[in-house]
């Protein structure tokens, strides 16, 4: 007691020179005793760079761009190794087979995230992709898997439909203003399917793009490897705010979420069970009417409807800025979806999700762009809840798992000539990548650019159904062409310029869409405008 009212007392210059020295003490506790863990008999370290004492490789990891650093360590000291940071081990997996070992056939202990303090911290510890995996992540992740199932998504497809003609309608007349058309393809999707509101066009659909868009940006940027250093030194959180700038960004960020995801959750209570049977109850009415079955809290709700909310509009915006891109980038890759489009749709109807089963070149191209341009890059990290051995090497208990998708998904056994778009891999018998029937194959289940395990992504359906339809109507109604000046010369286009964040988006770029025959423009913005008239009048009749 005496202790604790000596520290009381003292002035606040001295208070924080207690606490700073008591982090640094418990940091390098933590380096002794990683240092001194005893590594089970017959086991041994996992290779990798050497480090500086206490901090061990923490300076030698990029914040920006990390997996590119990880893949050169990873062609150095093969496709398992390790790094230091801070007494924390970090496992860096650069081979699909080594994933799947780990992460999920022994998902039983490789299923939890390290303590994400950041994401955590700007979304009250509610966002399920940086959940620990524990009462509420297990909670949750029912209620979505429930949500996302086969026939739940399947009643979303002529949403999916109607935003993706719009899209295309939109991009024709502005191309200019791509990312906004894509990121509110995605977003007005799962507004009307999680939340059940169908907006009219305008300023209403921007606050909902803004808001989901802006939720899931600041989630990506804080979760940058090396971005705050309180991810190495949990310590740092006992600091005051007034000298831990990042306690106070993170109070005004989750604020600022809160109060735009909250009403969308709160506005549905009012609402009384449709006797709608064309227009399926949304998610968050689901939960509403059936609270006692899913065990979650009027808080949680919020969060984990916003976790699928985030994931089902950011992936497919992020894909299809890639699409665009390679098509530029590869125009006869184009000529050969269109070809393929117009033998089996036309020019007298729109694509449909029913021709994805004739149009294999289609998904080649979508699975191919997202092998060789993976959103989640250097993956998302898991954590080992113990002790483990593999192939003779000690993996730590507490060990963050990086399985660095940049990584995986060039590994030249597995993609031969990796480093290059070939679409044909999937397509063509000679590729170890080849699978029959067609019908069928290529498709995104299970693809590894998806996750892995316990934790892999659970709208990867809803992002194939949105990624065939969209890509496929936009090449069925447009030519993809680089931008010209001026004085009508091409403009260059970066080979690789993408963010550097969790989820890598290519960064703006210019390029020219016009229209393939004359009358598809039209046909399309009919189509899109009468759907969308069918889905406000349905919407307003329940």
């Amino acid at each position: 007691m005496a202790l604790l009212s000596a520290i009381l007392e003292t002035s606040p210059t001295r208070l924080v020179l207690i606490v700073t020295v008591g982090i640094l003490l418990s940091v390098i506790v933590r380096s002794f005793l990683r240092e001194k863990k005893t590594i089970p008999k017959g086991a041994k370290p996992l290779p990798g760079p050497k480090g500086w004492p206490i901090v061990g490789n923490a300076f030698s990891i990029p914040n920006s761009h990390a997996w590119l650093k990880f893949k050169e360590w990873g062609d150095e000291y093969g496709p398992i190794y390790q790094l230091q940071a801070f007494g924390t081990t970090l496992v860096v997996i650069s081979k699909e087979s080594i994933a799947n070992d780990l992460l999920s056939l022994r998902g039983a202990i490789y299923s939890d995230r390290p303590p994400l303090i950041m994401p955590g911290l700007i979304s009250d510890n509610g966002f399920l992709g940086a959940a620990r995996w524990d009462s509420y992540w297990r909670r949750a992740r029912k209620f979505t898997q429930s949500m996302l199932s086969t026939s739940n998504i399947q009643q979303s497809i002529p949403k999916q439909t109607t935003e993706a003609r719009q899209m295309v309608v939109d991009l024709m007349k502005d191309p200019d203003e791509y990312t906004y058309w894509l990121e509110r393809a995605g977003v007005m999707v799962s507004i009307k399917q999680i939340y059940g509101l169908d907006e009219e066009r305008g300023p209403v659909e921007k606050k909902h793009v803004h808001g989901i868009c802006g939720f899931m940006e600041n989630i990506e940027r804080v979760a940058i490897p090396g971005a705050y250093l309180v991810e190495f030194i949990p310590g740092l959180l006992h600091l005051p705010t007034w000298l831990a700038p990042f306690k106070k960004e993170a109070k005004q960020l989750v604020k600022q979420h809160w109060d735009y995801l909250a009403p969308l959750v709160q506005t549905q209570s009012t609402k009384s069970k449709t006797n709608h049977p064309e227009q399926p109850e949304s998610f968050s009415q689901r939960f509403l009417n059936n609270k006692k079955d899913w065990n979650l809290d009027d808080r949680e709700i919020v969060w984990a409807l916003a976790s699928i909310y985030g994931g089902a509009a950011g992936t497919s915006s992020t894909a299809m800025q890639s699409l665009i891109l390679n098509m530029c980038l590869f125009p006869d890759w184009q000529k050969r979806v269109q070809d393929e489009i117009e033998r089996v749709v036309g020019n007298e109807r729109l694509p449909e999700f029913n021709d994805s089963s004739s149009l294999p070149t289609v998904r080649a191209v979508i699975k191919e762009t997202m092998r060789w341009r993976p959103v989640l890059s250097g993956g998302f990290p898991h954590s080992v809840t113990k002790d483990d051995v593999y192939e003779g090497y000690h993996i730590p208990k507490g060990a963050v798992i990086m399985p660095n998708q940049w990584s995986i998904l060039r590994d030249e056994e597995q993609y031969q000539d990796a480093d290059s778009f070939k679409p044909e891999r999937w397509l063509e018998p000679s590729y170890l990548t080849y699978q029959e029937p067609l019908t069928e194959y290529p498709n995104l289940k299970r693809f590894v650019a998806f996750g892995h395990g316990r934790r892999i992504c659970p709208g990867l359906e809803v992002t194939e159904k949105a990624l065939f339809l969209q890509f496929s109507s936009l090449l069925w109604a447009c030519n993809i062409n680089r931008a010209r000046d001026s004085a009508g010369k091409e403009v260059d286009i970066p080979f690789y310029d993408y963010t550097g964040v969790s989820i890598s988006t290519p960064r703006k770029f210019r390029f020219a869409v016009e229209e393939r025959e004359a009358g598809r423009l039209k046909l399309m913005e009919e189509a899109a405008l009468k759907d969308h008239r069918a889905e406000l009048a349905a919407s307003k009749s329940s």
